[in-house]
């Protein structure tokens, strides 16, 4: 039996006691964010929550502040763990740089924007809270500790409140040399690993490349449908001060999520057909990709089809692999007719997809 209630800018709350289910004890939840001119605000939740949930703790920066997360638990009918109070924030800015945005209704944030970190933060965190169905998000920086991966959910009078983190390593403004590859990155891009897994009809290929990446598209993944197959995308930016394991790619989405597109693949810089393709799962924004390659092979290639919006928001890329040089962007669309400007896959997907329209 565990006490179920939530307060704003209190350190009590009252409410019913309520059951708990196997493995869940009774948590202590508490946030605090103090904004940039110092006004601060703060929310107390206690209710049950699975054991895996205990015992995190983090701080984090965000555009407009500083926010400190803790859930403490105890193990005893209808007992209160104690609130962690949040430590002190450093104001001395480090090396590092991360992604930096805000969205009040969306799961999602980019604006190409990036942030300086402070005192002992050395990773990015993209932060999601989910209530009652509805999310905001934003990004900012972080101290790698248990909050980074985790997935929190509570349930209070009927009400669920979910937080989702996920950390990524940043940037510095100055060059930075990659150690594994020899190679000095430009300021403002970092070292990073793409990997790119392209399936198209029976032929399927997966890639890691080493390669530069501006510090804003550090930790973006997504995927698009093309005609005939599927492609993925992921860029995983490394320092030394940061280690983080390799991410996988999330479980594909199968149901039509209401979103038309047009699809096509030629041998051009453009294409266009009348016949259509119903996107899937987070695939909501439609797609024109470009893509030239000069060096030891000259081509060009053009697909339209559905991806997801964080494809959409990733800038345009040059880079050189085995000899092939690979310049990519994408434009996407959605129901509005908006439009922005990206870029995205490695020289193999041009390839694959070149192969396919000579068989």
């Amino acid at each position: 039996m565990c006490p179920e209630c939530r307060t704003t800018n209190s350190l009590s709350c009252i409410g019913n006691n309520v059951t708990c289910q196997k493995n869940y004890l009774c948590a202590t939840s508490y946030t605090e964010m103090v904004n940039g001119d110092g006004t601060s605000s703060s929310e107390l939740i206690l209710s049950c929550a699975p054991i895996s949930q205990c015992n995190h703790t983090g701080k984090i920066s965000l555009p407009t502040g500083k926010m400190w997360m803790s859930t403490s638990c105890c193990s005893s009918d209808n007992c209160t763990s104690p609130i962690v109070p949040a430590p002190s924030f450093s104001s001395q800015p480090n090396e590092l740089m991360c992604p930096s945005c805000q969205a009040p209704d969306s799961d999602y944030c980019y604006t190409g924007d990036t942030s300086p970190c402070y005192g002992d933060e050395n990773v990015c965190v993209l932060h999601v809270t989910t209530r009652d169905g509805r999310s905001s998000s934003f990004r900012g920086c972080a101290v790698q500790s248990s909050i980074c991966g985790t997935h929190q959910v509570y349930s209070v009078n009927g009400s669920a409140i979910t937080h989702d983190l996920t950390c990524t390593c940043g940037g510095t403004l100055t060059p930075t040399k990659c150690s594994d590859t020899n190679v000095t990155c430009a300021a403002g891009t970092v070292c990073a690993t793409v990997r790119a897994v392209t399936t198209i009809g029976d032929a399927s290929s997966e890639r890691f490349t080493k390669t530069c990446s501006p510090i804003n598209q550090c930790g973006v993944s997504g995927t698009a449908s093309i005609p005939k197959g599927k492609m993925k995308i992921m860029t995983v930016c490394t320092m030394e001060s940061c280690t983080l394991p390799f991410p996988e790619f999330p479980n594909e989405k199968t149901d039509v999520n209401g979103v038309t597109c047009r699809k096509c693949i030629s041998a051009e810089s453009d294409c266009y057909t009348a016949e259509t393709m119903q996107c899937t799962g987070d695939e909501r924004a439609c797609l024109l990709q470009s893509t030239e390659l000069t060096g030891k092979t000259k081509a060009s290639v053009a697909m339209r089809s559905c991806t997801t919006k964080n494809i959409c928001d990733l800038t345009r890329q040059d880079y050189t692999v085995d000899g092939i040089t690979s310049a990519t962007k994408f434009t996407c669309t959605s129901g509005t007719g908006s439009m922005c400007r990206s870029l995205v896959p490695l020289s193999v997907v041009s390839l694959l997809i070149l192969k396919y329209l000579t068989r």
